[in-house]
């Protein structure tokens, strides 16, 4: 009787392990493709969103320079994740001035150019004399006005941006011309002068499609008169003191609706004003009636 060969199982056994790995290499394959691909198709779509044109510096634009297309900035594509609309997109109706410097090479961002020439008179100015929202904010657009017991209220400032806002000490920045400048300091004498007077702002809900409001305030003749026969009281020493008491006079209002502090303190706060205020008032009203003898 003839033997039987052990070669043929072995070879068996060792063809259906072969097709196993096979197959068990073939799926893994499959999969890093699968894999593979998904990066890729991911990679590309990435690629794809963040692919913008943007307006690039030609070569170094500095500050206080006309932006002009063809001339110092050109359009490129570019890679990048910020949001398109944060670049800088010229008008025809608009000229564009740098407010930075801009190196070559660089994509020109919105923030970095103004739509507007700056006016000579121009100046930024610390105003610490206003009452304050309590969610006020920095790069609000707001009006700054000013209130009378009679309960006539005017413009003082129309649509000025808040900037370095200090909320706690009631501190805002805004941009303003001369005219602007004394028409906010005769405010300031009004609102001190005045029992009652207080100035605040009041915020642009949709600043962009809202004009600006249309800058009212009247000086006080009362307020003139009293300034022009009082000569001998030093009129800065006034601008001065008033703006530090209508500067405490906001922060404790601020506080009062904040909660931070109480109503009776609140009362306290509000009798000391009247009576530094009251003082001053005489002390000016004095002056005058010693200049007319």
């Amino acid at each position: 009787m003839r033997k039987k060969s052990k070669i043929k199982p072995i070879l068996i056994t060792f063809l259906i392990l072969a097709l196993i790995g096979s197959g068990v290499f073939g799926y893994f394959q499959y999969d890093a493709n699968q894999k593979a691909n998904a990066s890729i198709e991911e990679l590309n779509k990435e690629i794809s969103e963040n692919s913008k044109t943007a307006w690039v510096a030609l070569s170094e634009i500095k500050k206080g320079e006309t932006i002009e297309q063809g001339v110092n900035i050109e359009l490129r594509p570019i890679y990048t994740g910020i949001p398109a609309l944060q670049y800088f997109e010229p008008t025809s109706d608009e000229v564009s001035v740098a407010i930075t410097d801009i190196p070559e090479g660089i994509p020109v961002m919105s923030n970095m150019v103004t739509g507007s020439v700056p006016k000579p008179d121009v100046r930024a100015v610390e105003i610490s004399t206003v009452n304050l929202m309590t969610t006020q904010a920095d790069y609000d657009s707001v009006d700054v006005r000013i209130s009378f017991p009679d309960g006539s209220d005017y413009v003082v400032l129309a649509k000025k941006k808040v900037t370095n806002l200090d909320l706690v000490n009631c501190i805002f920045t805004v941009e303003a011309n001369e005219a602007e400048m004394q028409m906010m300091t005769s405010a300031i004498l009004d609102t001190y002068l005045t029992e009652g007077a207080r100035m605040y702002t009041v915020r642009y809900t949709e600043e962009n499609l809202q004009d600006a409001a249309v800058e009212n305030y009247p000086v006080k003749p009362a307020t003139l008169s009293l300034l022009n026969k009082a000569s001998n009281v030093n009129i800065s020493e006034l601008i001065s003191k008033a703006t530090l008491e209508l500067n405490k006079q906001a922060r404790n209002s601020l506080e009062e609706r904040l909660g931070l502090i109480t109503e009776e303190q609140a009362q306290q706060a509000k009798a000391a004003w009247t009576e530094v205020q009251q003082s001053y008032i005489q002390k000016v009203q004095q002056a005058a009636e010693e200049e007319e003898e």
